[in-house]
C-alpha cells in the first residue's frame, strides 16, 4: 500500500510463522510494484528454547522458499503441530466437549491454541480468550481441565542448519 503511494523502502521482509505459504506472492507483489531495495521472504519459526526459557521464535531472512530440505523440515514441524492438535481434541472429549466445527475457527490456516480457545469461549466454556487459556489451554492449568499438549519443537541446530541451507540468515 505505501509503494503504491510513492512512498520508498530500502528493506522489506514476510515471515509467516512455522511456513513460507505467503514468500512466492510476496515477491511478486514486490516486483509488480517495482519496490526498491532489499527483499527478504523469510520464516519465523517456533524452536526448542533451550534449557531455563519457556518460548523461541527464530527468523530465516533471505530464504529460498522453494528449498527441498526447508520444505520437508515444515512438513515435520506441521506434523507434528497436527499431532499436538489431535491429542488436545482428544482431551477435550475426555472432558465431555466435542469440538464441532473447529477447524472452520482456523479459517484454512494451521489449527492452534488461540483458535481453541476462541471456541471455547463462543461456546460458553469460557468468559474470555484469556479465561479459556487459563482453564485448559496452558501446562500450568489445572489438573481437572487441562488439555493442553506440548507439540514439537525442533532443535536450534536443525533449523539453524535448515535456514542456513536454504540460502537464509537465521537471526
Amino acid at each position: 500500500e505505501l509503494a503504491e503511494k510513492g512512498k520508498a523502502f530500502s528493506v522489506m521482509a514476510l515471515t509467516d510463522h512455522d511456513n513460507t505459504d505467503g514468500c512466492r506472492r510476496f515477491l511478486d507483489a514486490c516486483s509488480r510494484l517495482d519496490v526498491k531495495g532489499v527483499r527478504l521472504p523469510g520464516i519465523e519459526l517456533s524452536i526448542d528454547p533451550g534449557e531455563g526459557y519457556a518460548i523461541f521464535h527464530l527468523l530465516g531472512l533471505g530464504i529460498d522458499s522453494e528449498n527441498a530440505e526447508l520444505k520437508a523440515f515444515l512438513k515435520r514441524v506441521l506434523d507434528g503441530r497436527n499431532g499436538r492438535n489431535a491429542r488436545i481434541l482428544e482431551n477435550f472429549r475426555r472432558l465431555g466437549i466435542e469440538m464441532e466445527n473447529i477447524f472452520a475457527y482456523a479459517h484454512g490456516e494451521v489449527l492452534a491454541r488461540p483458535h481453541f480457545a476462541r471456541w471455547l469461549m463462543d461456546h460458553g466454556y469460557a468468559t474470555d480468550v484469556k479465561d479459556a487459556f487459563a482453564k485448559y489451554l496452558l501446562p500450568d492449568s489445572p489438573d481437572a481441565t487441562r488439555c493442553y499438549e506440548e507439540r514439537y519443537h525442533p532443535s536450534q541446530a536443525e533449523a539453524i542448519g535448515v535456514i542456513h541451507g536454504a540460502g537464509g540468515l537465521a537471526v
